[in-house]
């Protein structure tokens, strides 16, 4: 790690390691994000020991260069890490009381091309449903535990087809059947609420395709990043789902959208489990505090 302070400021830039850090970007067409998160506390409070997931991280479709994560007031001891899932956790420890903590991220993105279709699948994939061998079940059993219920699927079982064909209508039929709704509260709504409701985050929805893919036989993991939306100038934290299909690896599916993932999709942190892709997560002894966010993404 290579961190500095500047006044009460923690800066941490980017290790050079990794196969997605870019070299030598080109400038043409690439797109720099900042990301603020702002806590503001009615009193001093002393904070616990925070995580942040907010450095993309694994396969993505471009280049990730000058990154950069700003900490304000400074943490006492802070270090990188490679979680569990492997992905690129920052942890923060702060030994004094705080009325307000500022979380800054911003780095530059080169974008690849996007071919969400380029892989040949092994025929144990082509067709649902699909056949894993012991050995590979094995390795994806977490990401085929159904820690809820996923009945809801169950009229999907009786399909005839292939697989990508399924994939992409049960996608798009939550994204048509469950409306859209941001939601400032942490967590993740059950899948009944989801259901019942009709509505949800695209936290919700990312949720919900995993466990019923799950269901159906596929594993999944739950992925959190940014969607960057460059046209209008705008960027969000965001979640979706990725598939596993032999011979094509991991494939992203965005309820929200209803569509593949593609090149505006930079993901931030992967785990079976939502809660372990929280992009800040930490705790305080005082009154609960809104968080203010703001992304803004523009061309470079």
């Amino acid at each position: 790690m290579k961190g500095s302070r500047k006044g009460a400021f923690f800066i941490c830039d980017s290790p050079k390691e990794g196969h997605h850090l870019a070299k030598n970007a080109a400038p043409v067409n690439d797109w720099r994000l900042l990301h603020t998160t702002r806590y503001r506390f009615d009193h001093q409070v002393a904070l616990g020991p925070h995580e942040i997931r907010l450095r993309p991280s694994g396969p993505l479709a471009g280049d990730v260069s000058e990154y950069r994560l700003r900490i304000w007031p400074a943490p006492s001891i802070a270090q990188w890490r490679l979680d569990l899932w492997n992905n690129h956790v920052f942890q923060a420890w702060f030994s004094s009381p705080v009325t307000e903590l500022t979380v800054s991220n911003q780095f530059r993105f080169h974008p690849g091309s996007a071919n969400p279709f380029d892989f040949a699948l092994e025929s144990s994939a082509v067709d649902y449903p699909i056949e894993l061998d012991a050995a590979l079940s094995s390795n994806l059993a977490p990401y085929l535990e159904l820690p809820e219920s996923a009945c809801w699927v169950e009229p999907w079982t009786a399909y005839q087809g292939t697989s990508i064909t399924l994939l992409l209508e049960l996608n798009r039929w939550i994204n048509e059947n469950i409306a859209y709704e941001a939601r400032a509260e942490a967590g993740i709504q059950s899948c009944s609420q989801t259901l019942t409701s009709r509505r949800g985050s695209c936290r919700d929805t990312a949720w919900l395709l995993a466990l019923g893919l799950r269901k159906l036989g596929y594993p999944t993991r739950f992925v959190s990043g940014y969607w960057l939306q460059v046209d209008s100038g705008a960027g969000e934290l965001h979640a979706w789902t990725e598939v596993y299909l032999p011979g094509a690896g991991w494939l992203g599916l965005d309820p929200t959208a209803g569509l593949l993932v593609s090149n505006q999709h930079l993901p931030v942190a992967r785990s079976p489990l939502p809660d372990q892709t929280a992009p800040i997560r930490g705790s305080h002894d005082g009154s609960p505090s809104q968080p203010e966010f703001r992304v803004r993404v523009r061309r470079c």
